[in-house]
């Protein structure tokens, strides 16, 4: 049976392609002119037959594709969406998932650094509190004897007749 049937009724079997079989014989006949004698060309007894089918054909005779050869090239079988553009469809899935492990890498280093910055302020607002402790108590340091030191300018201001005794005390 001749595979140019397929697609015009015939359900399928196993069927020479006339491209190929063409193909044989234009082989033959290239040699035949290039000057190869037809006695060293091969006798092609029998051509290639392979299992070829009709979807649309075993669709109508309800033929399910498993009682088939395994090696059966069905013809007018409907293409999926994802069969017509599989490298397309793969190139995004892969740029997905891509994008989807920078934005977890860039999740885990936000989450880092925040810790940080919540471990910093957290140091610097223990370093603030000593530091107003500190400063406290310099204050008061300073505020005695500089209280002192008024305290007798204030009074050598008011009587100063009493240097004498005073003085001593400021030094």
């Amino acid at each position: 049976m001749w595979g140019i049937l397929i697609g015009n009724g015939t359900v399928g079997g196993y069927m020479n392609n006339p491209v190929t079989h063409g193909e044989e014989v234009a082989n033959l006949a290239l040699r035949l002119i290039s000057g190869d004698s037809i006695s060293t060309m091969p006798v092609i007894e029998k051509t290639k037959y392979s299992p070829q089918s009709d979807y649309n054909q075993l669709v109508r005779f309800q033929i399910s594709k498993s009682s088939l050869p395994s090696e059966s090239k069905i013809f007018f079988r409907p293409i999926s969406y994802y069969e017509d553009n599989k490298l397309a469809i793969n190139i995004v899935l892969f740029v997905i998932a891509v994008l989807i492990s920078f934005i977890i890498i860039l999740n885990r280093l936000v989450i880092k650094r925040t810790r940080q910055a919540n471990q910093t302020a957290q140091r610097l607002a223990k370093s603030n509190a000593k530091m107003k402790e500190f400063v406290g108590i310099v204050a008061h340091d300073l505020r005695a004897p500089v209280g002192n030191i008024l305290s007798f300018t204030k009074a050598l201001e008011e009587a100063p007749e009493d240097q004498e005794e005073i003085v001593p005390y400021i030094i």
